[in-house]
């Protein structure tokens, strides 16, 4: 019963995990990096789980096999906190930047630590270094223990730091639930090294599990074709930017594909499809990390960019006219893509509401159609 008392926590933490992976692997997409590493991290936590469990068992059993397995379990334990930990930031990475991906060569040095680590982990059972195997197998901590939370919480700090710089690019409810991800194993260990109860896998395993509603969230206000933003998202965003208390001016620019509708008839819908993802791209790459690109619906896009003054719009959106109109496009269609454009410089205290201010850009960028069309239409007739 007492054993049972203390890893309780283990397994019902285990089993809500076991069910959220299961449905994880049949929902999230395998060919992604994101998905693998959050699946990896899963498998992780939950074997930790249960090598935790066995540390509460085994210790005090007569059989010879017991203080082997018990090196190697604890060797495991002692190894895994900064990987499941490393393996976080690198998620948060990938969930702050532009393009929503994990690009584990990017940053080699973030492993440095971790790789370290493991070294002494390995080593403990022998010399005595992260933890101290006792006569009786249960575990002390060693010297060298104080590096292994140092590195730990060297990856869960560098991954909060990474949200507080990013806060501007999070809605407030993506916000708190990657805090909350950060923190909880962080109150966990420190809980489980002053009071000895076992809560630094179970509120790991809790961070799996905000992760997953996290991600399912994430894949609800992303577009599927082009990787924008929904315009649900986008709008929900633009709302919490308004009722901010600051009267910062923000820019807006308003994007509509000129004649997209030949471009399907002509060439098929895969070549549409392919010129709005190619056209989301050359955007991501002219606009700012900390600004934002939605999908309104079929050939028309808004960005929010935060600037201050109307000059500086007007750069970006020249400088976005011009990428689109340098792209070579025949890799997709014979003839170059153009757009047109309307951009202007709001005040968040006298913006209007959202569905107004996405009509004011709209009207600025029929404007800049129009125009468009009666040039064209007074060449043909000169």
């Amino acid at each position: 019963m007492d054993v049972f008392m203390q890893i309780n926590v283990n397994l019902i933490t285990g089993i809500l995990l076991v069910i959220i992976l299961s449905v994880a692997c049949s929902h999230l997409q395998h060919r992604s990096m994101i998905s693998r590493l959050y699946i990896f991290s899963c498998l992780t936590v939950l074997s930790m789980l249960l090598l935790e469990s066995l540390t509460c068992i085994l210790p005090g059993m007569p059989s010879m096999w017991v203080r082997p397995v018990l090196k190697v379990t604890y060797s495991l334990l002692f190894s895994a906190p900064p990987v499941v930990a490393c393996c976080l930031f690198q998620l948060i990475i990938a969930f702050t930047s532009d393009k929503w991906t994990v690009d584990i060569k990017a940053g080699p040095i973030h492993f440095i630590p971790l790789g370290l680590n493991c070294i002494l982990a390995i080593l403990s059972p022998f010399l005595g270094l992260t933890f101290i195997i006792g006569e009786n197998g249960a575990c002390y901590r060693g010297p060298l223990f104080p590096l292994l939370m140092a590195v730990t919480y060297l990856y869960l700090l560098l991954g909060l730091f990474r949200i507080i710089r990013c806060k501007d690019r999070l809605l407030k409810k993506e916000l708190r639930i990657l805090i909350i991800i950060c923190l909880m194993p962080i109150l966990g260990s420190v809980i489980q090294i002053s009071w000895g109860l076992l809560l630094t896998w179970g509120t790991a395993a809790c961070s799996m599990i905000l992760l997953y509603i996290y991600l399912q969230e994430k894949m609800i206000q992303t577009d599927n074709l082009t990787g924008a933003w929904t315009r649900g998202a986008f709008e929900r965003y633009l709302s919490q930017l308004l009722h901010q208390d600051s009267g910062e001016p923000f820019g807006m620019i308003y994007l509509d594909v000129d004649d997209f509708k030949s471009i399907n008839d002509k060439f098929g819908h895969h070549a549409g499809d392919e010129a709005l993802k190619t056209l989301v791209d050359i955007i991501k790459r002219t606009i700012r990390k900390t600004d934002t690109i939605a999908r309104l619906g079929g050939d028309e896009f808004v960005i929010l960019i935060h600037v201050d003054r109307k000059d500086d719009l007007d750069i970006i959106t020249q400088k976005i006219q011009s990428n689109i109109e340098a792209y070579d496009w025949k890799g997709i269609t014979p003839n170059p893509i153009s757009c047109s454009i309307g951009s202007g410089l709001f005040r968040k205290t006298s913006a209007g509401d959202v569905k107004s201010l996405i009509n004011q850009v709209d009207c600025l960028m029929y404007n800049c159609k129009r125009s468009k069309q009666v040039f064209n239409k007074s060449s043909l007739t000169e």
